[in-house]
């Protein structure tokens, strides 16, 4: 499945919602049956397409909030998560909202903004607004603001200098990917983009920045 609405996944263990990429569906085990966190999301609405009512392919697993929050049958054409997303068509982006310096961003500064920047000659920059619209997604996204501040707070870290100690330190020379592992958490590999929420979020934050 696309984060954000990467290649169609199918329904795995744990995979992050399609929709929001903020929330895991995950499925378990109870007494040798399998169970689901996910709510199944009916693409196509029941009441306009009943022959997809039954079928697999319109099945989209999703988070709670996602499904009966903010997914009621409105009349928005959003993308279809096993053949759509938002890939390099639309991205996050810090916008100041007064000049700063990265290294203040430590600890309460709120003066920038988490934007959606879509690619006016995308092919799909209608639904992918759609998806912007229906899913809330530029007002929920500030809630990780803090996130965001710290992200970009390690990368003031991100140094050869910074790389060199942390090799002393552990005695074995770490690889890149290593290294953004343990800084960032993330190595930005697209398989982390549909198994780490707020994946996209960060990969599209540190490339701006370089990292």
């Amino acid at each position: 499945l696309h984060p954000l609405s990467l290649e169609p996944q199918g329904l795995q263990n744990s995979v992050i919602d399609s929709y929001c990429n903020r929330q895991y569906t995950t499925s378990y085990k109870k007494d040798a049956e399998n169970r689901t966190m996910a709510y199944l999301d009916h693409f196509y609405p029941k009441s306009k397409f009943q022959l997809y009512s039954l079928s697999l392919y319109n099945f989209i697993p999703s988070c709670a909030n996602c499904n009966s929050r903010f997914k009621i049958d409105r009349n928005i054409d959003i993308l279809f998560p096993y053949e759509q997303g938002f890939d390099d068509d639309a991205y996050f982006k810090v916008v100041p909202t007064a000049p700063f310096d990265i290294k203040s961003l430590i600890g309460t500064s709120n003066e920038f903004e988490i934007d959606i920047h879509v690619n006016e000659h995308s092919t799909f920059k209608d639904k992918i607004e759609g998806n912007i619209e229906m899913f809330e997604l530029k007002s929920i996204y500030q809630s990780h603001k803090q996130y965001v501040r710290d992200l970009l707070y390690k990368t003031t870290a991100y140094s050869p200098k910074y790389k060199k100690m942390l090799n002393e330190v552990f005695d074995e020379k770490m690889t890149e990917l290593q290294f953004r592992l343990f800084l960032f958490g993330y190595t930005g590999s697209e398989s982390e983009l549909h198994n780490k929420p707020l994946s996209k979020l960060t990969n599209d934050i540190l490339r701006d920045y370089d990292f």
